[in-house]
């Protein structure tokens, strides 16, 4: 009688070709190549993230023209300096190339340099950053700087230089051209509203002759965001410090000032009045103005237009430091009689 195992099926074994391997994995890398070059290409002429329409906008508009004066600098510079009224006040042409804090004030100089490179100096600069940018240094949020739309690289050929380890050159690369993997929310976006009007329309909005965008009352958010900035002081231990890429903003903006003969001004923006009655923010924020008219004095192309507060009431605010389109009128308008002082007074 046959044994149990003499009674079992013959297994036969095809042995497996490297064809049958490589081919489909080949088909699967190059369709998610595909997939990648094609988000690239639609994200780039469509994009979805505020961040980069803001970047890509400014940028477009600020290359476009030759300017009398610019104003760069993050959210309370681009809701706080209405750059029509330069304008109307007989300035000269003037654009707000403000974008938003995490790119810290180092974005300043490179947008100044490509500007450089196109157009002849302006008059003068306006710097207009709230305080606690300058806390930040450039590997917090080094992914933003990928949604920049200069050349890959632009960092080690724009003045200052900045040396970035292999991680964050390796995280710029990815969010630049790898969005399938790094860029989620966005090709989510793009998957689910492939409507390229509904982008186009962004831009459109995003992309007016001026660069000032008003907003409107917000209290709550005020309130929240004062909880926000009070940990943010805490977190520093009540002490405020120049961050190593803000120091080097400064030296190279003056730098910028000297070889092409212009002025850079700084502008203290409005701020919540809560810093006038808050023992904790009055302390960080005289720090600041301490330091800062430190670093003005030590450069002899960049000034301070005022070192005086300018607090605005939590009715007539959109968060911690964006005014109303009213209070920015108001703010600007001084700033540029002030300006006009220091002009004549040179001449």
């Amino acid at each position: 009688m046959p044994s149990l195992t003499d009674r079992l099926p013959d297994e036969i074994f095809v042995p497996i070709k490297k064809r049958d391997v490589i081919l489909p994995v080949t088909i699967m890398m190059v369709g998610i190549i595909l997939i990648n070059i094609s988000l690239i290409m639609y994200l780039d002429r469509y994009p979805n993230e505020f961040g980069v329409i803001i970047l890509k906008t400014r940028l477009q508009k600020l290359l476009a023209d030759d300017y009398s004066w610019l104003i760069l600098g993050d959210s309370s510079g681009r809701h706080g300096l209405n750059d029509s009224l330069f304008v109307a006040e007989g300035m000269g042409s003037t654009y707000n190339a403000s974008t938003f804090g995490e790119m810290t004030p180092i974005y300043s100089v490179w947008f100044l340099n490509a500007y450089l490179e196109e157009h002849p100096a302006p008059e003068g600069v306006i710097i207009a950053h709230a305080n606690d940018v300058f806390l930040r240094d450039i590997n917090e949020k080094i992914s933003s700087f990928a949604w920049t739309p200069l050349p890959f690289g632009f960092w080690k050929n724009y003045t200052p230089e900045i040396k970035l380890d292999l991680g964050a050159t390796y995280r710029i690369f990815s969010a630049r051209y790898l969005p399938l993997l790094s860029r989620p929310r966005e090709t989510k976006m793009a998957i689910r509203y492939p409507d390229k009007y509904l982008f186009k329309k962004q831009l459109e909005y995003y992309n007016h002759e001026y660069g000032f965008m008003p907003r409107d009352a917000d209290m709550e958010r005020v309130d929240r965001d004062r909880i926000k900035q009070k940990n943010r002081i805490i977190e520093h231990n009540n002490n405020f410090s120049f961050s190593e890429t803000s120091l080097l903003t400064f030296s190279h903006l003056n730098e910028l000032g000297e070889k092409h003969n212009f002025t850079i001004y700084y502008c203290l923006v409005p701020v919540d009045e809560i810093v006038v009655t808050d023992k904790i923010f009055r302390g960080f924020y005289n720090q600041f103005v301490s330091q800062l008219k430190d670093v003005t004095d030590k450069y002899p192309n960049i000034k301070l237009i005022s070192d005086k507060m300018y607090p605005v009431a939590k009715e007539n605010l959109e968060s911690f430091r964006h005014v109303t389109e009213s209070v920015a009128n108001e703010f600007t308008l001084e700033q540029i009689e002030l300006l006009k002082e220091d002009i004549q007074s040179n001449n």
